[in-house]
């Protein structure tokens, strides 16, 4: 049975989770989801991978410290599901231009590292509202060529909005193979007006906006054939296929940052 062993509160608006539960470890990929469910009949919400330990058999997911309620400090009768989505592909590029905001720096994490053991050149921004909601800055710069932390009101790193630094890495940057952004809608769909303008090829994953009010998006525990919305596939998706106004209406505008 999976068994929280570790629960580190990051700030005021995070809170990391480390679990033990070999089977799982030992099969997950960089991009991919868990099913958490605080009992067996209890309904699962979905939370992105943030990081894995095989040789110690354990995963890591990142929540908001409001969610904790629903996983516990250390609960023994979790029950995870998993892993499930597409695994990034990591093979065929020269750089990479990696966009996050809040919830999506965690799940961007495992896909860095990926890329890192690639020989992937890597430029990833960080995008937060205040420096009360900065984390992982240290983590993301292990496995970084080139980070940018952008807060929103100026208080940590460089003062948003996050759009004026990914124009300005791709107006810079003109041997980028791919762009991949993780977090909120507004995010993603920025990230895409502006690589598109650049015909830079670009990932999106809606992983990090599955947490919060999960089952207003989708009741996860339904068979994917009779979902609102299908989580697991919700993964590396070509951004400039995607209808972002279709999209928000089908998400009911529930939207992380």
């Amino acid at each position: 049975m999976p068994k929280i062993v570790r629960n580190d509160t990051l700030n005021e608006h995070y809170i990391e989770y480390t679990i033990e539960v070999p089977e799982i470890a030992s099969h997950s990929e960089p991009g991919q989801l868990l099913e958490v469910s605080m009992s067996a009949r209890s309904v699962a919400v979905p939370h992105a991978i943030a990081d894995t330990d095989p040789g110690k058999g354990t995963v890591t997911i990142v929540t908001r410290l409001a969610e904790a309620f629903r996983i516990g400090p250390l609960s023994d009768n979790i029950v995870l599901r998993g892993p499930f989505g597409l695994r990034t592909v990591a093979t065929g590029i020269g750089k990479v231009i990696c966009v996050a905001d809040g919830l999506g720096v965690a799940a961007l994490f495992p896909r860095l590292r990926e890329y890192k053991a690639n020989d992937v050149y890597t430029i990833v921004i960080a995008g937060f509202q205040s420096s009360e909601f900065v984390y992982w800055v240290d983590r993301l710069d292990s496995v970084s060529d080139e980070l940018y932390v952008i807060t929103d009101d100026g208080s940590y790193g460089i003062k948003g909005p996050i759009k004026n630094t990914i124009r300005g890495v791709c107006e810079q940057d003109l041997d980028i193979d791919r762009a991949v952004a993780i977090g909120s809608l507004d995010l993603l769909k920025t990230c895409c007006d502006i690589t598109s303008k650049y015909a830079v090829p670009t990932v999106v994953s809606l992983t990090a906006m599955l947490t919060e009010d999960a089952l207003s998006i989708t009741d996860a525990s339904c068979a994917p054939e009779d979902r609102t919305f299908d989580w697991t596939t919700a993964s590396d998706l070509d951004g400039h296929k995607i209808d972002f106004g279709e999209l928000t209406q089908k998400l009911g505008n529930q939207m992380a940052k």
